[in-house]
């Protein structure tokens, strides 16, 4: 029996057996889809609610507040809906929540809108303290990536810096860029830019702050056509890349081919990740309820949204991927996590994703329980998925499912390819489940997070998300670099009060001497062929 398989995350589905066609439209008719509005402070520019809600089934929807009027008047604000247009005028000063409601005749969602009034009228421009300009920490990015320059920090002690994009003004050289809290450009070549960022506020005074923007050529990942990927990573090529460490937690892989961070084909999530935190609408009912998430735990960091989305759209959020693959256990003969309706040694059941491959194939039985071997992402009848850990571009892109090393590690390559050093996330092998840690920017310590079969990922404030010993239970660690030397429990959230065993400490000790050997014979090497 395999050490390394999930006991736990049973999904149950129940089915109605007594079920009998309706004409009732209104019982397959889904509510408006709606995205957050980002926070915002009087004066602001007129929001078109219809970027920020949608019909599911492509029907017209009104909008409205909470008692069913157009207009909301309250001691801090007054406000109209005129069609889709929502505007406020503040009539005193301090904060309010605006709750708006979508319709498409049937079916209603509701979207609070957070707003700061600031009345015009209360501003005196002699005592009036000008802004605090914020253009956010240095960037170091590469030709054709996004880049995401956050003024948001800036704010103003007398409360009167509005959220009009004309407030915000992004400048090289006296030059304008863009407008807005948050703008995001691309920069098609190599070289150093010195941004300006101007702020004003409700009496006109100004502030100015700069940030650096430093735009290189692609030095890693060069065999591939993706534009992100980590800069500290040895990768070169997608799967099948041969490249990296030989490691082995169910399946022997390459630490390159397990943690694809060179594939081009998982772009498109962190393009995802990065539109959440720049106030982008999402208006898939998935991906904005995983944003929102980000946006509210993240504290006003980018980078801590960003990694928060990519969490929860691979955990409960179920964004990229769906269920849990029990074909793979069932497959492998593992009674306890196939379900009794199914018989071992079968490529079932087919998994409930949103590509759901009808030829997954099992060539495992019980006379030869071998491990599956994943060798096309075109022809999946060639491939055996007896407790096989799959390439994350094939777990992300063709099964969109997998078990707990599957989750996990297309997880940690999603991180890997945002940024996060390979100090800062890992997927831990523990001794019959496995999880992963992130250390999160501006933190000392890591958190614990979990996103098999859609599981609720992560608790915020650190403490471990689920029921399970994930402290007590840690093996390894990895990631795209290899086998690393795992955090102590000191430096881990709800790790602290857990005594490592003496065997544990030792294998610490030794894994540290043998990376310092391989360090000092690498660099021997590298002077011998000069």
């Amino acid at each position: 029996m395999k050490r390394y398989i999930l006991l736990f995350f049973f999904l149950i589905t129940i089915y109605n057996v007594n079920a009998q066609d309706s004409s009732d439209l209104s019982l397959v008719n889904s509510p408006p889809v709606l995205s957050q509005v980002p926070i915002l402070s009087t004066p602001f520019d007129p929001i078109d609610l219809s970027l920020y809600a949608e019909d599911p089934e492509g029907g017209l929807l009104s909008f409205s507040f909470e008692d069913g009027s157009i207009d909301y008047n309250s001691n801090l604000l007054t406000c109209s809906i005129t069609n889709t247009i929502f505007f406020c005028v503040a009539t005193g000063t301090g904060p309010d929540a605006v709750v708006v409601i979508a319709s498409d005749g049937e079916k209603a969602n509701e979207v609070i809108i957070t707003i700061d009034a600031v009345k015009q009228e209360s501003i005196d421009a002699l005592s009036n303290i000008p802004p605090i300009a914020n253009a956010g920490k240095d960037i170091t990015v590469l030709v054709g990536q996004d880049v995401i320059l956050d003024g948001s920090k800036s704010y103003d002690q007398d409360g009167n810096l509005p959220s009009l994009n004309d407030a915000y003004v992004w400048k090289e050289r006296g030059f304008v860029l863009g407008n807005g809290k948050v703008f995001k450009t691309k920069f098609p070549a190599p070289g150093s830019h010195a941004i300006t960022l101007e702020v004003t506020d409700l009496s006109g005074a100004v502030s100015k702050d700069s940030v650096s923007v430093r735009v290189s050529e692609k030095k890693n990942c060069i065999n591939t056509d993706s534009v992100y990927f980590p800069q500290d990573t040895k990768c070169t090529k997608k799967w099948p890349s041969k490249e990296g460490e030989r490691i082995a937690i169910n399946t022997i892989s390459d630490s390159c081919d397990l943690f694809e961070v060179c594939d081009e084909g998982l772009d498109p999530v962190i393009e995802e990740a990065i539109n959440c935190c720049d106030g982008t609408p999402f208006l898939d009912s998935r991906r904005a309820g995983s944003c929102s998430f980000a946006n509210r735990n993240s504290g006003g960091d980018t980078r801590t949204c960003q990694a928060l989305y990519i969490i929860k759209g691979f955990g409960d959020g179920a964004v990229y991927m769906q269920d849990y693959l029990y074909s793979e256990m069932c497959c492998y003969g593992v009674r306890e996590l196939c379900p009794s309706n199914y018989p071992l040694y079968t490529p079932r059941p087919l998994p409930l994703t949103s590509t759901n491959p009808s030829n997954i194939q099992c060539k495992t039985t019980a006379d030869n329980r071998v491990l599956g071997e994943w060798l096309s992402d075109t022809r999946i009848d060639l491939n055996n998925i007896a407790l096989q850990d799959v390439h994350t571009g094939a777990t992300v892109n063709v099964l969109s499912t997998g078990t707990c090393v599957d989750y996990n590690a297309a997880t940690v390559t999603l991180l890997r390819k945002l940024g996060f050093k390979k100090s800062d996330v890992y997927l831990i092998e523990a001794t019959n489940h496995a999880y992963a840690l992130i250390k999160f920017p501006l933190e000392r310590k890591y958190t614990i997070f979990d996103t098999t079969g859609n599981a609720n990922p992560i608790t915020i404030g650190g403490l471990p998300p689920q029921n399970y010993p994930y402290c007590e239970n840690m093996l390894n660690c990895y990631n795209d670099d290899g086998r690393a030397i795992c955090p102590e429990y000191k430096n881990i959230k709800g790790c602290a009060g857990v005594k490592e065993s003496i065997l544990k400490e030792g294998s610490r000790t030794l894994f540290k001497a043998k990376k310092l050997s391989e360090d000092v014979f690498g660099k021997i090497a590298q002077e011998a062929e000069r």
